[in-house]
């Protein structure tokens, strides 16, 4: 639409007389009194001499179905206020575009219609209309969004408004109910539940169904930042008052798979779990997955495989309980095997270090680990104990645990004696000797001793051969 300054055809403007065509308008300017009216026709409009058109003919503005138009500094029509109160109606989407544009405008001193100077307004599909002096097309006429089944919107409040059932799509509307303010209530005071706990999402429809017979009662007061969901399928029909954020796809959550997920307020989750802001979880549940208006996702979890060939280190970064039921502190760090499960995936709480592989050892070699971890389970949970020593013997297929290391980084060979060969040790410390599981001694650090073939030896880690000798035959 042009804004004025527009060669008019000889065959519309003839002198002072104007033929309008149908479905079309012109503004006429009274330089007498400055007032700017609107003529539209089918008619001939005839200017007096203190008159001059300022704009036009312009065609009116036509909205196709599934089309809506944006216009500024609208007309107040009646049953508007001065200050607005009233005028939320056509701002919140109503259904009575037309009902309102075939009310009466009301006009001001001089017959000048009279605006909501700085307001916008939507129009959508109806008969024809023309624009009052003042009044702007913003952009172009535009086609309304349509939202797939596996998406959503995140809306947000601009203004604060009241959100009625007979809102368009009122139906499609998803809160989160977290702690209920002013922002979030209910206009109905009998909604002013202030539990932070006990709801978790609702659906617009569900309030207005406990309601039906009081339509207010599931009216729903939109205070200016608000934020909630517009789910598919459906077509989204714009609001003056609400300005959309981004578009929310939904995900496909697969076997073995989870999502990590943020709490970006208050809230309460899928699972009816109360979430604090900023708190971390995981969604496991299998399936098609929309986040809601508080949560964020983080990330696509995809868990990790176990077998007798691979395991996983793992860290905690706070103190929690696991998926296996065991207490994790914070900055413990231990092991997931297959013994444990098949795939595992991580929880928000845990950091993944390292894979893991088995240390494989054969028949007549061993190990002597360093920094071992208790054989006990429970005390395995615990961790380490530093600089304790433990002997494993082959064969045998382990994975060594956080801080275990081999002694000297190799692997030793059991000593085979034979009748004629012998070993020379020496303890290291005082300990009690089970060589001869029979005949027990107690050595003291220092001592030195034969030990005799034939015999498997391996040396205990508070042992140390000095020497391997041969019996020598001795002929008289």
């Amino acid at each position: 639409m042009s804004s004025g300054g527009k060669q008019q055809d000889d065959d519309i403007i003839v002198g002072k007389v104007v033929h309008l065509h149908p479905f079309h308008y012109l503004h006429i300017l009274n330089m007498t009194t400055n007032v700017t009216r609107l003529e539209e026709g089918p008619k001939r409009v005839i200017c007096l001499a203190h008159e001059r058109v300022i704009l036009g003919p312009e065609p009116m503005i036509v909205v196709p179905p599934m089309f809506y138009c944006v216009i500024e500094n609208p007309v107040m029509r009646e049953g508007d206020s001065d200050d607005g109160s009233n005028n939320n109606n056509n701002n919140n989407g109503d259904h009575d575009d037309a009902n309102r544009l075939s009310r009466k405008v009301l006009l001001g001193k001089g017959g000048q219609a009279r605006l909501k100077h700085g307001d916008m307004e939507i129009r959508r599909e109806g008969e024809p209309f023309s624009l009052y002096p003042g009044e702007r097309l913003v952009g172009k006429v535009q086609r309304v969004q349509v939202v797939r089944p596996d998406t959503a919107l995140r809306l947000r409040a601009t203004r604060d408004f009241i959100l009625t059932p007979n809102t368009l799509n009122y139906n499609h509307f998803y809160f989160s109910d977290r702690s209920k303010t002013t922002s979030s209530s209910s206009i109905n005071n009998n909604n002013n539940n202030n539990d932070n706990n006990n709801a978790s999402k609702d659906r617009v429809d569900a309030i207005s169904s406990s309601s039906s017979s009081s339509p207010s009662g599931a009216s729903r007061r939109i205070a200016t930042g608000e934020e909630w969901t517009f789910r598919g399928p459906g077509v989204y029909h714009p609001l003056v008052t609400v300005e959309v954020v981004e578009v929310i796809k939904g995900i496909i959550v697969g076997p073995y798979e989870a999502l990590y997920l943020r709490a970006l307020c208050d809230c309460v989750d899928v699972t009816d779990t109360p979430r604090k802001t900023g708190e971390e979880w995981l969604m496991r549940r299998e399936g098609f997955y929309l986040p809601e208006v508080h949560e964020k996702l983080v990330t696509k979890v995809e868990g990790l495989e176990l077998d007798l060939n691979r395991a996983i280190h793992l860290r905690a970064k706070r103190t929690f309980t696991d998926i296996y039921g065991r207490q994790r502190k914070a900055g413990a760090e231990w092991l997931v095997d297959s013994s444990m499960a098949q795939i595992h995936i991580p929880e928000v709480e845990e950091e993944f270090i390292r894979t893991v592989h088995p240390l494989n050892l054969s028949s007549g070699e061993y190990v002597v680990i360093v920094n071992a971890w208790a054989d006990n389970e429970g005390e395995a949970a615990e961790g380490p104990t530093m600089g304790a020593t433990k002997i494993v013997e082959g064969p045998i297929s382990l994975f060594l645990k956080p801080h275990e290391k081999i002694l000297n980084g190799e692997r030793e060979t059991v000593y085979i004696l034979p009748a004629e060969e012998a070993l020379y040790v020496r303890s290291l410390e005082e300990h009690l000797d089970t060589t001869v599981p029979e005949r027990p001694v107690r050595r003291r650090a220092g001592d030195k001793w034969t030990v005799c073939g034939p015999l498997r030896y391996i040396p205990s880690t508070k042992v140390q051969v000095l020497r391997k000798a041969r019996a020598t035959l001795a002929i008289e």
